[in-house]
């Protein structure tokens, strides 16, 4: 992980970039490549006006995804209604990011 920001690239965010935790890494992982595939450029003119909506329900829908989250830190002294509401303020940013870079 210590790999994953150049010092430059932190540096010219003034230092504003941050890692996940190392727990989450690997649902980080999954949870861009699943939003790299429905918000693609293929994807979104296929979708048009929807693909938001699309993008939205498709991971809203994504068990796995949800459950492979859930698995990251199974000890947190949170309840599981914490952790979704946490879960779904995550993808909905990740979501928004990612169709940004994509309609830019």
């Amino acid at each position: 992980m210590r790999n994953c920001y150049a010092p430059s690239d932190a540096m010219r965010n003034l230092v504003g970039l941050t890692l996940i935790s190392p727990m989450y890494f690997q649902f980080g992982l999954l949870l861009m490549s699943t939003i790299r595939e429905i918000t693609s450029q293929k994807a979104l003119k296929a979708n048009k006006n929807l693909c938001m909506t699309h993008a939205e329900n498709t991971i809203g829908r994504d068990e796995f995804l949800k459950e492979q989250f859930l698995k990251c830190d199974a000890d947190a002294p949170v309840t599981e209604e914490f952790k979704l509401t946490v879960y779904q303020k995550i993808w909905k940013k990740a979501i928004h990011a990612r169709a940004g870079v994509e309609v830019r």
